[in-house]
């Protein structure tokens, strides 16, 4: 009998360390998965301010060209120029 009870005592503690080994694993995966939902957030967030930032790059770009249309090519030439060389 005492070897049935000894047995039973291993098994019994082989159980609780694999116990404590899924509840650390589970741990692991939660603190993954906030991570990665965290790191989704701003990567849509960059994606957003990416984009804004290609619009405000394309509406001044139309503005320079509008200036350039209106003003003549030398006129906008010379002006940029003063403006680059400070």
């Amino acid at each position: 009998m005492s070897e049935i009870a000894s047995g039973n005592t291993d098994l019994s503690q082989v159980h609780r360390g694999e116990a404590a080994s899924l509840e650390e694993t589970a741990a692991s995966i939660e603190e993954l998965t906030t991570s990665v939902r965290q790191t989704a957030q701003n990567a849509q967030h960059a994606s957003s301010l990416a984009h804004g930032a290609s619009g405000l790059a394309t509406q001044g770009g139309e503005l320079v060209r509008e200036v350039v249309a209106r003003c003549g090519t030398s006129w906008a030439i010379h002006s940029v120029s003063r403006i680059s060389s400070g």
